[in-house]
């Protein structure tokens, strides 16, 4: 009986905390979501992704997600994934919904996609492509891309770029 109990508890919880979502938020868990119908993650990257992390050439382990912020570090690779194909296709405006403005050098949206050209030249594209998902840099200030060219962070349950270097 109690079994039977904590049973229907546990899925009435579930059942009120998934009814007191708030409508249009975007949860770290729901951002796989947002991809287009038409957005296949390619196989290499699905590798990285379902791979453990690995050691940073210098033999140096990464931190641990948490200490970054992240929830779910395969959600966010996933997003990377999409974020990828976006650069690839040069859709700024996705990319712009996904900073979190002002940046030093980019007050404003329409500030980023007037210099969108100059930000996501050849080298960042390909700082971006060749990022291996299963190897991003990652301390108490977030995850980065390359170099620190881009730095990522949870905020809201959302994934927003904190930082461009360029």
């Amino acid at each position: 009986m109690k079994y039977i109990f904590s049973c229907s508890l546990i899925s009435y919880l579930v059942l009120v905390l998934v009814a007191c979502q708030p409508t249009g938020t975007k949860t770290a868990a729901s951002v796989e979501l947002t991809a287009p119908s038409s957005f296949v993650i390619p196989d290499s990257s699905l590798r990285q992704i379902s791979a453990p992390d690995t050691l940073f050439t210098n033999g140096i382990r990464p931190a641990q997600w948490k200490l970054a912020g992240f929830s779910d570090p395969t959600a966010f690779k996933r997003f990377l994934a999409l974020f990828k194909d976006w650069v690839v296709h040069g859709q700024a405006d996705s990319i712009t919904a996904h900073i979190n403005f002002p940046l030093a050098h980019y007050k404003s949206a329409a500030v980023f996609k007037q210099a969108y050209g100059q930000v996501f030249d050849s080298a960042m594209k390909a700082t971006v492509l060749q990022q291996p998902l299963n190897c991003i840099f990652r301390n108490y200030q977030g995850a980065m891309l390359g170099n620190g060219e881009i730095w990522w962070a949870e905020l809201n349950g959302q994934y927003k770029i904190i930082a461009i270097n360029k």
